[in-house]
Formats: structure tokens, sequence, C-alpha cells
């Protein structure tokens, strides 16, 4: 189960991309996260676990309220016999010694937004609109040197594709071995922007190859997810969990199926005080998929695996096409198919499964290992990684 508590919405930068159009002050009590806790843990089967996101705005404007909670939630799934585990995106510029410190000792994942290098950030500012830069990369610096397991998330826009390979080198060299990217639907992107991404990725394709055949670890969301679809599949479609086992909560306890949706109260699922509203969710949470009443009077049931126009689609089942969080976004319907998702899943989809191709033609033993090893924990790898990185002080980034 997938609990997202956005504990405030005020956020220290304004970045041109982001869906948000307001930032209040509120944020969220300690009483309706738990509230919410106890929602989740209702929908929670025994032994699994309740993961944890803290979310904004900029989360880390709470951070005192996300130190009051992790223990506290921590406590409160274990007694239900449900481990629990707690991540927060951040832009860093909060991110100081004694809280990362705090983190660490308490388990909690950091996720670092930043899009690439200088070139790539530069959609991201602060309130008086000043480049917000720096401040994340000294951020980024700090995760490397006090061997943190963190994560790296860039966003794709049509205003910084053109720097994407050069971006991800570079969040590499500074020590990020975890490197998330995800494409901004909710920009217009013309043919000529799509065309430059095709460039980027296989760019990017390339210094992945390189990064395997040399034998160093690292996870690159946009190859590795296409590529596991394919070497470990779990069904028909990546499918959706919107409203089933993902669950968002706004400041003020109402309920929402995931993060896009908060800003749009059509599609609220519930409060806390009185819990989900059934008749808004699929009762097949084997499918993951929202039921009409999920997000309103906006649309139908999101027609999981029956979308017409991919019935004959070679690349369905490894397709982002069923997201919920996607769809409201580039289209504001999520019963409706998006032509950007079309368009960059095919663009990426056969980029990616060149590169998997030769490298495995070639036995390239670290891509073996990574996607033909069932007993292979690659994020754990990769976590050893990163602290036996900062303990050398010949890494690149390491004891900034």
């Amino acid at each position: 189960m997938q609990l997202t508590l956005h504990v405030t919405k005020a956020c220290n930068l304004r970045c041109t991309y982001c869906y948000y159009r307001d930032f209040p002050t509120g944020r969220m009590t300690a009483e309706t996260a738990l509230a919410a806790t106890g929602i989740a843990l209702d929908r929670t089967a025994p032994g699994d676990a309740l993961a944890v996101t803290f979310f904004g705005g900029e989360p880390l404007m709470a951070a005192d309220l996300i130190r009051e909670l992790v223990p506290r939630i921590r406590h409160r799934a274990l007694r239900r016999g449900r481990p629990a585990t707690f991540k927060v995106p951040t832009n860093g510029h909060l991110l100081d010694d004694d809280l990362l410190a705090w983190f660490e000792a308490n388990g909690v994942f950091v996720s670092l937004s930043i899009d690439g290098d200088a070139a790539g950030n530069r959609g991201r500012i602060d309130t008086e609109g000043r480049d917000g830069f720096a401040p994340t990369l000294a951020a980024l610096r700090r995760l490397v040197a006090d061997a943190t397991a963190f994560a790296t998330y860039s966003v794709i826009t049509p205003g910084n594709v053109a720097h994407l390979a050069d971006g991800i080198r570079f969040l590499h060299g500074e020590g990020a071995r975890i490197l998330v990217t995800a494409l901004d639907h909710g920009a217009d992107w013309s043919r000529r922007d799509l065309r430059i991404l095709g460039r980027q990725y296989r760019a990017l394709a390339a210094f992945y190859r390189e990064e395997m055949q040399a034998g160093r670890p690292l996870f690159l969301s946009a190859f590795d997810g296409k590529i596991e679809a394919h070497t470990r599949p779990t069904g028909d479609g990546v499918g959706c969990a919107a409203g089933v086992t993902q669950i968002s909560v706004a400041p003020d306890g109402t309920l929402y199926p995931c993060v896009q949706f908060v800003e749009d109260p059509r599609t609220a699922i519930g409060h806390v005080m009185h819990g989900i509203d059934e008749s808004c969710v699929s009762s097949d949470v084997s499918s993951g998929v929202p039921s009409g009443a999920t997000v309103g009077a906006m649309s139908d049931a999101m027609p999981h695996g029956r979308d017409e126009p991919c019935d004959d689609c070679g690349i369905r089942s490894r397709c982002g096409r069923d997201c919920a969080c996607v769809r409201f976004q580039a289209e504001g319907d999520t019963a409706r198919l998006s032509a950007l998702v079309c368009a960059h899943e095919r663009l990426l989809i056969p980029i990616a499964d060149r590169l998997a191709r030769e490298l495995y033609r070639r036995r390239t033993p670290l891509f073996v290992q990574t996607h033909y090893n069932p007993a292979y924990n690659r994020l754990r790898a990769l976590e050893a990684l990163v602290r036996s990185m900062a303990a050398d002080p010949s890494t690149p980034g390491a004891h900034r």
C-alpha cells in the first residue's frame, strides 16, 4: 500500500513546469496524518509494507512534522504486523546535516529533485525568480559525502530536453547512482522536441552501455523500467493503482487517488474523518483500476488493457498508457489515451530494446546479473555502492 501525505503545499521554489498553481502556507496536522495511516493500514494486507511518502510543496518546510510522524507511523504499522517504509522527495534547499543524519538514522529515503546540470535546471527558480540550482547541487554533494542512500529525480521538459544526456552524465559524475527521469506530460511537446528527445535517449543508451560493460552498477529508470517489463513481466500493461493501493492525502485530510489529482476537488474519494467512499474505487484490487467515480463526473472507467487503438500494439504490455495521473495531466480525463504517451513509448521502448539486445548478446555480466538473476537485489547493491563510494576519496563527488 502506498500512502502519500501532502504535509504542506507551501514551497520555496516556483518551478516553471509545476502543476501546482498556488502554494498556501497551511500544513497537515499529525492527527490527520495518523488518521490517514489507519485508513491505509486497513487496506494493507498482513505482512505487506506500508510505503509512506511525505510530499509537498516542499515537504522539508514541515520537517518537524515528518520527524514526529516517522516513529509514530512505524509503531502503528508494526503493531498491526505491517512494516513501514518512508521516502521524502525534496529540492534539497533545506536539507542540512542534522536533518540528513536524522533521515539516515530513521531509514527515510531521500529523492532529490534535480534536473541534471545547471543548463537543465533553468526552469527551477525560487520565489524571487532566482536560479535554484546551487543549493540543490550542494544537497546532492552532501548526500554523496554522507553515504546516504538516495535517488535523483529529473523532469524532462521541452525547455531542458536538449540537456538530458549531459545532465544525467553530470549527476552520475557527482555520485548519483539511482537516476529517475519523468516526462512532463502537461507540456506542449512539438515534433521537433520529440526528435531531440530521441537523440538524447540514444546518447543516454550509449552511456548506459559504457557503464554496464565496465561493470559499474547504476539504475536508469528510462531504460531499466522498460527492460524489466520484458524480463520480469507482471501482466498486460503497466497498470495503475490509483485509489486502490495508492492514496494521496491533502493537508486538510481530503483523500485522492494519486498525487496529480490533489489539485482537483472533483476527484476526491473521501476524507480521513469518514474514510474512503468505496463507490469511488474499483473493488477489483488486482486490476488496480480506479472507477469513473474516482475522478468525479469526469470520465467512465479507465479501460485498462482494453483501449481499442492499442489492441494490436506490440509494446502494450510495457507501455505507461494506464497511469491515471499521466492521462489526467496530459488530457484532463483518465478515460482518454494520450497521444504524447503513445509517441513517447514508441520512441523509448525500441531504444531500450536495442540496448538490451546488444548487452545480452555480449553476455555483459552486470546486465545479465541485473535483469536475469531473480536473487539479485539491485537497489540494495546500489545502496551499498553509494556507501562504499563515500569512503573512497578518489570517487567524484565524495567528501565535498
